[in-house]
């Protein structure tokens, strides 16, 4: 699969999480690629942020590949 779209940055204040944004973050994003026609898009994390990889592992995100220092996924939607 390759994702012809990539989510370079999603961040949300340390104050607030937990409390929904980053999925309701994801969900229009989702909606704005659905609207563009595509159905894939991937991303990347350094490996070290296990806080987002729980995030991306609980929320549908596959991993595509690995390297040394990050961790690529696609999701299709």
């Amino acid at each position: 699969m390759k994702a012809k779209c990539r989510l370079y940055l999603i961040a949300v204040n340390q104050d607030y999480k937990g409390k929904g944004i980053g999925k309701q973050l994801i969900n229009h994003l989702e909606n704005e690629i659905r609207k563009k026609g595509l159905n894939l898009y991937g991303l990347s994390v350094r490996k070290d942020n296990q806080e987002a990889i729980g995030f991306y592992n609980q929320n549908g995100y596959k991993v595509e590949f690995e390297n040394s220092k990050s961790i690529y996924y696609v999701k299709e939607i």
